[in-house]
This record gives structure tokens, sequence and C-alpha cells, in this order.
């Protein structure tokens, strides 16, 4: 398993129970390994069968070749679970590179070291990736679980970014299915 900028709570419960478990992050100290999604050389092809990236691809330049590099990673019917920040209602993920200043960042995409605000076509972008996608959100609950575990927060009318969080299992898919 590869943990992407890992949430430690989450770590405490996988490392103990994952044949082999990597921590990972490209700025922060105190991982396993330093990694650069978008060119991750030093991992070999179909090394990991899960890896875990909460958040991460608003911050990446490329989240595309990441994504390339994600599947190139995984084993054969790897999964990958991913979250990413999305604008309610935006279709089409919102990017611009000449934004460059805190500033700037923090009023496009909700916060200063993000890169872009995702839409709805980020699940198409995934199985363009060569990934099959499972998307869970509130809608996958019980109304009963959603009251008790406050999956469905009262509207923001000024969210970071949504006030509905899905998170993406996204399987490899095999080469004759590409």
């Amino acid at each position: 398993m590869l943990h992407v900028a890992p949430e430690e709570i989450v770590g405490r419960v996988i490392r103990p129970v994952a044949a082999t478990y990597l921590s990972a992050d490209f700025l922060h100290e105190g991982v396993d390994i330093r990694l650069d999604l978008t060119d991750m050389h030093d991992l070999d092809d179909a090394s990991f069968d899960v890896i875990i990236a909460c958040d991460v691809l608003e911050h990446v330049s490329d989240f595309r070749r990441a994504l390339e590099e994600m599947h190139r990673v995984l084993t054969a019917g790897g999964m990958a679970v991913l979250t990413v920040p999305q604008e309610d209602g935006l279709a089409v993920t919102r990017e611009d590179p000449s934004l460059t200043t805190d500033e700037q960042r923090r009023a496009a995409f909700g916060q200063h070291d993000h890169v872009r605000m995702f839409g709805d076509d980020f699940p198409a972008e995934l199985e363009r990736h060569g990934f099959d996608v499972s998307v869970i959100d509130k809608d996958s609950f019980s109304g009963e679980l959603v009251s008790r575990y406050g999956l469905a927060p009262e509207r923001s009318p000024r969210p970071l970014a949504t006030n509905h969080r899905r998170v993406f299992f996204c399987r490899k898919r095999s080469r004759r299915a590409l």
C-alpha cells in the first residue's frame, strides 16, 4: 500500500494490517519516501495493490500525469482511493496556470496552494486514465446514517470547495479493457 500525504490516523489503522505500507509526500518530512506523483520513476510497474491519496491532486501541477503514474504502479485490478475538492455544480475542472500568487489561488480555488478546482468531469477523467470508478457520497447511505454521522452538513453559502464530499474508488482496468 502506498499512502500519499498520509493522514496520521489512517496510517495508524492501516500500517499494522498491510503487508507493506509506505507513506509518501513531496514536501513534508516524516514519511517513508519522498515522492513526486507526476514522476514516480523509483517505483516499479505494478508494485502496489492500493494507493490512498486524499485531497492531494489539487496541489499537483499535472494531475493527469499523476493519474498515469498511479495507474502504472498499481497491480492489475489494484485500487486507488482518492478524494479531491469539488465545486458544487461545476461541470468542468477549472485550472489557470497564470494564477501564481496565494491571493489569486485562494480566490479561484479556495486555498493558496491549490492549482485547480475539480468539477463533475473528474470521474470521466479517471475513466480516461484506465480506471473503473465507483463514487461514494452521502447518497450511498441511509438517511439515518447520514443524520447520525453528519454526512450532509447544513449547506454553507461559501464552502471552501463543496457541500457534498465524495470518495472515488478507482480500480485499474486490465490492459485488454483499456
